[in-house]
């Protein structure tokens, strides 16, 4: 008799919930590299406990990248996610774990704290019932996804390399679709350099930065296009030194996303 699969996680439901809690708990910015592996020295114990071979690969500036492998086989099949978040150390404060009309929230749970725990609850049913295996599986849990994988992208290149597949476990479309790619995306730093001045007696002496960047970006921020899933953000600003001399210096960073190259489908492709 086929196994109901569904019914046999709805009843694990309390224990991936619970397991779940135990991540949102622990905190992880990606700027912060001691919360950020303290979560991984975790994970890392967890996979071990289902006989895994746990790799875990130093960085000096973010967190420690995960590599896990379980399993044998001639080819190998890559299973890729993340654990760090945008939401600063304290969001728990703000944003409590909590479960509400069926949902899960708190601080990195969507994205993409439950992937991971989805997939050492699968591997664990997978070690339970002894399933066999074809091809081995290497998960890779990285922990500056959320910059780009800075330090993270020649890990993961290598081991895709290596891979006959891989699945990258995102989260869903919001309306629960599945993705089948990822928009493209850039970050740039805009600098405008002007002459300073004070402000009071040489006003006319001065070329005001500040004033030139703004110009910028408003322009910049015309570009975003929704309808063809095109955005660009001008996220932050610095510059100028006191308030009575003319700004000589700025600059901004910019976020982009290009165009999304996918469309959602309700099932996989064929």
């Amino acid at each position: 008799m086929a196994t109901n699969w569904t019914a046999h996680y709805q009843q694990k439901l309390p224990d991936i919930l619970a397991e779940l809690r135990t991540y949102v708990e622990m905190e992880t910015p990606t700027h912060d590299k001691q919360a950020v592996d303290h979560l991984g020295v975790f994970i890392a114990d967890r996979f071990r406990s289902l006989g895994c071979k746990v790799d875990i690969i130093p960085q000096s500036t973010y967190g420690n990248q995960l590599r896990v492998e379980y399993g044998e086989g001639d080819e190998q099949i890559m299973v890729l996610g993340h654990f760090d978040t945008v939401k600063e150390m304290g969001t728990l404060v703000r944003e409590p774990w909590k479960i509400e009309d069926g949902r899960a929230f708190g601080p990195g749970t969507y994205d993409m704290k439950a992937g991971i725990i989805f997939c050492y609850f699968a591997l664990k049913t997978i070690v339970e019932e002894n399933i066999p295996l074809k091809n081995k599986l290497v998960f890779f849990w990285n922990t500056d996804e959320e910059i780009g994988s800075v330090s993270s992208e020649k890990w993961i290149r290598e081991e895709a390399r290596r891979s006959k597949c891989a699945l990258v476990i995102e989260p869903a479309a919001g309306d629960g679709s599945l993705k089948t790619s990822r928009k493209g995306g850039g970050e740039f730093v805009l600098k405008v350099t002007g002459r300073a001045a004070h402000a009071g007696n040489d006003h006319a002496l001065g070329v005001n930065a500040i004033e030139e960047m703004a110009h910028h970006v408003i322009a910049i921020q015309s570009f975003t296009d929704y309808d063809a899933g095109t955005t660009l953000s001008v996220g932050t600003i610095r510059g100028g030194s006191v308030s009575n001399v003319v700004p000589d210096y700025v600059e901004a960073d910019i976020v982009s996303a290009l165009a999304r190259v996918w469309k959602p489908r309700e099932s996989p492709p064929s």
